[in-house]
């Protein structure tokens, strides 16, 4: 139970989880200044910073009841944390920016976040939005489109992208 680390070959312990009992982690990320962030399916979202765990709780912008699915530290600072049914929050210091479907997210369950060169690309089960310019827009894809389930985002210095969907890499 807990963190652990690959070092040197060799698996080491971190630290144990920030909750009694056992609860699977949905998304890590570890960002600019050195904070590990933890998404548990308990549900709930925990920063480890300086040997100690702080829980996220209660914030406005945040979806109650829910944890990320997939969670990616931006340049600027920001950490973006997308979840179920067309959501994502933006935490930036102690504002949380929320997108949803009102401001044209339309991915479903969002499951892949990657920075490229003039945003953020949202990877989901119904397909791929981007993010730039402060506004959302996404790709409205039939549903035999091979951009269906994307998993996983890959944004080259070039500004192409490798996706990962339920057909295959794309």
């Amino acid at each position: 139970r807990g963190l652990w680390m690959l070092r040197e070959d060799r698996l080491v312990p971190v630290t144990p989880l920030p909750v009694s009992g056992y609860s699977g982690v949905q998304a890590i990320a570890h960002d600019g200044d050195g904070v590990l962030w933890v998404s548990l399916n308990t549900p709930g979202i925990h920063r480890l910073a300086n040997g100690r765990w702080q829980q996220l709780r209660g914030r406005k912008g945040l979806p109650p009841g829910s944890s990320p699915l997939v969670m990616l530290p931006t340049r600027d600072g920001a950490v973006w944390m997308g979840y179920a049914r067309d959501q994502i929050a933006i935490l930036r210091g102690d504002e949380i920016r929320a997108l949803r479907s009102e401001d044209g997210l339309a991915v479903g369950n969002v499951t892949a976040l990657v920075e490229g060169r003039d945003g953020v690309w949202i990877g989901g089960e119904r397909g791929l939005a981007r993010f730039t310019q402060g506004r959302v827009q996404s790709l409205h894809l039939p549903a035999d489109s091979p951009f269906r389930g994307i998993t996983g985002i890959i944004a080259t210095r070039a500004g192409d992208l490798w996706l990962n969907g339920a057909r295959g890499v794309l």
